[in-house]
């Protein structure tokens, strides 16, 4: 079977950045009923050598938007990474699918094989795109996601895979028939 890069690209984005607006909600939702400050929040740590909060939201939508527009060979749209609450972090999410869904899906589709040089903080990486997209794009933004997934569950807010998996289970889920 052969897909389109679009559609190996696209759908888990679309999907982890959802999930990941949704789960910022319920966040804000708790806080507020438990007098947690956001602003503190938006600087807690898994590590002391990790991201704080605010900045795994940040790489994991730039991670989106990069890999987009790199296959689609067309500049990436900045955002000024000045959010102060998650209502703003939720905005960012949300210009990210916005710029991910308007881009065509055919100049994604012929960044596949097209050489990308990517450069990074050790150097740069020469890969076709969808080489990039697999062994380094995907896995960036799921780590981060990941990450932030995992901090808002730390902080007490009721989130499981479900939660991070989102749609999926909205969309495809038959429950099981109760045993009689």
């Amino acid at each position: 079977m052969s897909l389109p890069l679009h559609q190996v690209c696209l759908p888990p984005l679309r999907q982890t950045l959802q999930s990941l607006s949704n789960e910022l909600s319920m966040a804000s939702e708790h806080f507020a009923a438990n007098g947690v400050d956001e602003s503190a929040f938006l600087q807690a740590r898994l590590a002391p050598d990790m991201f704080p909060f605010i900045q795994q939201i940040h790489a994991m939508t730039d991670h989106a938007r990069r890999v987009v527009a790199l296959l689609a060979d067309i500049e990436m749209p900045e955002i000024a990474g000045d959010e102060t609450d998650l209502a703003g972090l939720r905005k960012r999410i949300a210009v990210s699918l916005d710029f991910i869904e308007s881009v065509d899906t055919a100049a994604i589709d012929a960044g596949e094989q097209r050489a990308l040089a990517v450069s990074n903080r050790v150097g740069v990486l020469n890969m076709a795109g969808w080489e990039y997209t697999l062994r380094v794009a995907f896995p960036h933004f799921f780590f981060h996601a990941t990450t932030a997934h995992d901090l808002i569950r730390q902080a007490g807010v009721d989130v499981g895979k479900r939660h991070f998996l989102g749609s999926v289970f909205a969309e495809r889920l038959t429950p099981h028939a109760p045993k009689a």
